[in-house]
């Protein structure tokens, strides 16, 4: 994903929490394209192999461009990247999509943003909108 506002730019930052909530409907994503073969297509569907997705966020400069990080305190001499990616795959007894992506969001933001979040920060509370 390169994020673009409808002048074609960059749009701004984004709430780690609108991260989260992005990273949730991307993950159910392949649940309901089953669904929908099966259920409204009537199409026989299979868990094998497993639904696997991928996602890759690209900046040009870093992903504060895209995530805002703002009163988030940062690794001392860390360099933040310009790209996320992490690769999923479906497993019947797997992890809640709300998990799934709270897992994603913190590991966008301590790996790429070298963000501290510690044990203790929820990420539910972090600039919300």
């Amino acid at each position: 994903m390169e994020p673009r506002g409808a002048d074609g730019q960059a749009p701004p930052p984004a709430s780690p929490s609108s991260w989260q909530r992005r990273f949730e409907r991307a993950v159910q994503i392949p649940g309901e394209f089953a669904a929908l073969l099966s259920g409204e297509l009537e199409l026989a569907t299979s868990c094998e192999p497993p639904a696997q997705a991928g996602i890759r966020l690209d900046a040009p400069g870093d992903l504060a461009e895209l995530v805002d990080i703002t009163g988030l305190a940062a690794l001392p001499g860390a360099q933040r990247l310009s790209q996320f990616m992490v690769y999923l795959t479906a497993s019947p007894d797997g992890a809640s999509g709300v998990s799934v992506a709270g897992k994603m969001t913190r590991q966008m933001l301590e790996e790429a943003l070298k963000v501290d979040l510690g044990t203790g920060i929820s990420l539910q509370g972090q600039h919300a909108g």
